[in-house]
């Protein structure tokens, strides 16, 4: 069987979101700014049933026929969402920036990027910088081209299992060309 990538599970005191553009809630650990995010699931390169996007904000957020979706994402980080299908295995993953008001997509392309950004707790500016530096990559066109060949048919999380030979040699090749500190991956410290 193929392992399921899932959120961390919300605490006892869940924010609550409303359906403005940005809601601020308070939790035990603070306060979260988040806001309502549309977007859809390109259904032509990416396969399952019962397709749902989760993010941090909100765990369950339906995608209908069509491949249109509403959650609720971080209004002031970047945030990787996923799309998991009805058995609960990972069908695609996105970025999601807090100031791009275009629709959230989920497909090969989007797959590929967020499986090469490292994430944390970047900013729009270094988050948009990462992300722009993982399409210079020279791996990246060969990420990309696996994920657009493979995700209609299988899960992300079947194919990115450590035993997917393929998948393992080209995050292998991205992590060494990252590792070298070509394209401006890294946001500069300061």
């Amino acid at each position: 069987p193929s392992p399921s990538v899932a959120p961390a599970s919300p605490s006892s005191s869940a924010p609550q979101v409303t359906k403005n553009n940005t809601t601020q809630t308070t939790s035990n650990d603070g306060q979260f700014k988040t806001k309502e995010r549309e977007g859809y699931v390109n259904r032509n390169e990416i396969g399952g049933d019962g397709l749902e996007v989760a993010s941090t904000f909100k765990l369950q957020a339906n995608v209908s026929q069509d491949g249109r979706f509403v959650t609720e994402t971080s209004a002031v980080g970047a945030q990787l969402l996923f799309v998991r299908d009805k058995n609960g295995n990972v069908r695609a993953t996105a970025v999601s920036l807090p100031d791009d008001s275009q629709p959230l997509v989920f497909d090969a392309a989007s797959t590929a990027k967020a499986s090469l950004w490292v994430g944390g707790s970047l900013g729009q500016k270094d988050a948009e910088k990462q992300l722009s530096a993982i399409e210079k990559l020279s791996c990246y066109p060969s990420v990309y081209t696996f994920f657009k060949s493979n995700l209609k048919q299988r899960s992300f999380s079947e194919i990115s299992n450590l035993s997917y030979s393929q998948y393992m040699t080209l995050m292998t090749n991205c992590t060494k060309e990252i590792m070298s500190g070509v394209n401006g991956y890294y946001p500069e410290e300061g």
